[in-house]
């Protein structure tokens, strides 16, 4: 199937494709979604081989305006022709669960992803308490500058603001940044009661025990 629509041949996306010339580049995510559901297609999500310094050059030499809105995690936002719209850029909103584009998914995402609060991104790790507490002085320390940033802080902790709007989560464990109020509970719950849930309600089948 083969997806399409002006979103994807007006001048202003295509000149996101041109500057990537030479990247693999593929229209990706709530663009596509839309488009097969009949929604209007407001910004168009653009998936590319090349690293997000590269993507920021590239736009740059073609004129366009390049955001790092989530450079730690490979995303960048690139402003076209005033498309996405100045209110509408990611970088002006932290929380993911209202930024367009995002707040589709992200707003069924994050209470879940909060089960995993206490966990590494690998879920292989427990960030102990006692150990790793959620904010820790020495980090938002390192992260204004005023000392070194140990590998504890720099592997676990918030060293870098993106946007003003995340300078108050400096030196708090990453994996509770943007954590709203709400979804504290489930945190403290763990991932055993988000599978216990999803098998309640459906979403989850038991498997049966071996022995």
């Amino acid at each position: 199937m083969r997806v399409g629509g002006d979103w994807l041949t007006r001048a202003e996306t295509q000149a996101v494709f041109a500057a990537l010339s030479g990247q693999a580049a593929l229209a990706v995510g709530g663009c596509v979604r839309d488009a097969l559901l009949g929604r209007p297609v407001r910004d168009v999500d653009i998936a590319t081989d090349a690293p997000p310094e590269r993507v920021i050059a590239a736009a740059g030499a073609a004129g366009l305006r390049a955001l790092p809105t989530g450079i730690d995690h490979g995303t960048v936002t690139v402003v076209s022709g005033g498309i996405p719209h100045e209110d509408e850029v990611a970088s002006l909103n932290p929380d993911v669960q209202q930024r367009p584009g995002c707040n589709y998914c992200h707003a069924i995402l994050e209470p879940s992803a909060a089960h995993w609060g206490r966990w590494t991104q690998q879920g292989a790790g427990f960030f102990e308490p006692t150990r790793f507490p959620v904010y820790r002085d020495e980090c938002r320390e390192c992260a204004l500058g005023t000392t070194a940033c140990s590998d504890l802080c720099r592997f676990n902790y918030v060293t870098r603001a993106i946007s003003p709007e995340e300078e108050p989560f400096l030196g708090m464990l990453s994996s509770l940044q943007f954590l709203r109020r709400e979804h504290q509970d489930n945190v403290t719950a763990g991932p055993r009661q988000l599978v216990t849930r999803g098998i309640a309600d459906g979403r989850l089948t038991a498997m049966p025990r071996v022995t």
